[in-house]
């Protein structure tokens, strides 16, 4: 019928004008908008990159990132603690993780602050109740100001040396603009997250007086439930002896951080055979410039009957206890 193609000739005649006008609007101005957004796009990336105020306002908005799945090595409802040797190439790192906080010990060269922090995110740690550095030295606390400026810290610990490096200023300016708490500690002190407690045997007074950075790193026995690890950080003869003659009745461990990354000056048998250790973990990098493990490291070692894992080897080493078992992860 005459006025059913008149009806369908006016639909076309709509059809085709619509399609002129956005041809005619957006023919002309889409390579301007896409050029637009594309310098939005590169400016927002530098500022992100370069302003901390606007990337923690971009973070704080979460709708940028996906984030990844978090992995769980402790119920989230039980009583557990996990630690973590981290694989930090010739330096130190040591995570212990529980429901009630997180304590970092250490945190190696300032080329592995990306990982750790990386790896305190895949666990869903937001914060540490305690950050220690055993002593001022880079391959302990040269990623220090990059992860105080990447997480929350609660706590800052340290032996009470002053070191004149960058890395060692850079960390009091972190800590004096965040206003975290600092704490110079010394044997007797015991530091308690939930059912964790890290006590504080060295290093004595006259070893922090000293330059030597490695007899006067902070030696912490940590325990949970019946389970204990042992770190000496760099100490060597002289931190071991006091070790031995102050605390060698307490000093029994499960794992033991091998001194000084397995280094001939530290892991004396008078230690060893005070200690104990099941198993013995050496943080070093492949074929480092010191040779770590030494010969006569691992041959103390081997006397002891102590199962030894090379960080460089076996990569970050977890251990998870209830209080009662120990569990390789």
């Amino acid at each position: 019928m005459a006025w059913q193609h008149t009806k369908k000739n006016k639909k076309k005649q709509q059809e085709k004008l619509f399609k002129r006008v956005m041809k005619k609007i957006f023919g002309k101005t889409l390579p301007l908008v896409m050029i637009l957004l594309l310098l939005l796009g590169l400016l927002g990336s530098l500022a992100y990159a370069q302003f901390e105020p606007f990337r923690d306002f971009v973070d704080g908005l979460g709708i940028f990132t996906t984030k990844a799945p978090t992995v769980s090595y402790i119920d989230p409802e039980g009583n557990e603690m996990a630690v973590h040797f981290l694989d930090v190439g010739q330096g130190d790192a040591t995570l212990f993780q529980t429901n009630a906080g997180a304590v970092l010990v250490d945190c190696s060269e300032s080329e592995y602050a990306d990982y750790i922090l990386e790896y305190l995110d895949s666990l869903g740690i937001e914060e540490l109740e305690y950050f220690i550095i055993t002593h001022p030295d880079s391959d302990h606390m040269g990623s220090a100001p990059a992860i105080l400026k990447g997480i929350k810290v609660n706590n800052f610990v340290m032996n009470g040396q002053v070191k004149g490096t960058k890395f060692f200023e850079n960390t009091l300016d972190v800590i004096e603009e965040k206003k975290i708490n600092a704490i110079t500690a010394g044997p007797g002190d015991v530091f308690t997250v939930g059912a964790l407690q890290l006590s504080i045997l060295g290093p004595q007074p006259y070893l922090v007086d000293s330059e030597e950075w490695n007899e006067a790193s902070l030696i912490i026995h940590a325990t949970y439930g019946h389970r204990a690890i042992l770190l000496t950080g760099d100490a060597e003869s002289k931190g071991e002896a006091d070790l031995v003659e102050n605390y060698g009745s307490i000093i029994k461990c499960d794992i033991f951080s091998a001194g000084h990354h397995g280094s001939s000056t530290s892991n004396s048998m008078e230690l060893l055979e005070k200690a104990d250790p099941d198993i013995v973990i050496i943080s070093c990098g492949e074929n480092n410039k010191h040779g770590h493990p030494h010969a006569e490291a691992v041959e103390n070692f081997n006397a002891i009957g102590a199962e030894q894992l090379l960080t460089y080897k076996e990569g970050t080493i977890v251990f998870v206890t209830d209080g009662e078992s120990l569990e390789r992860k």
